[in-house]
């Protein structure tokens, strides 16, 4: 298991390793774990990293798909038509030229 260590940050990273033979080259990571402050971790692997990423963008998304659908009888009772921000400084561009051939 090699160690890193860095004792100014108390900072020390230990590999856990399956070794298939005597060559340095055949070794095989099992897991990751540092020491802060003498607490010790579990580094995550990728996998667990991707599975919370995903589970908290789903819980988002389903809580946004709930907004909108406790919004979407409102919404159909009473159509509305938003201008687009670009027809909105359009139309103010236009208004103000027509007030300057007005004057």
């Amino acid at each position: 298991m090699p160690t890193i260590c860095n004792e100014q940050q108390n900072l020390f990273v230990i590999e856990k390793r399956y070794r298939f033979s005597n060559k340095p080259q055949d070794v095989k990571l099992i897991s990751v774990y540092y020491i802060i402050n003498n607490a010790i971790f579990q580094a995550p692997t990728l996998a667990r990293i991707v599975n919370a990423k995903m589970a908290n963008t789903l819980y988002w998304i389903s809580q946004a798909e709930k907004e909108l659908s406790a919004g979407a009888s409102r919404l159909y009772a009473h159509p509305y038509c938003w201008a687009h921000l670009n027809e909105r400084e359009e139309a103010g561009a236009d208004a103000s030229d027509h007030q300057s051939m007005i004057s």
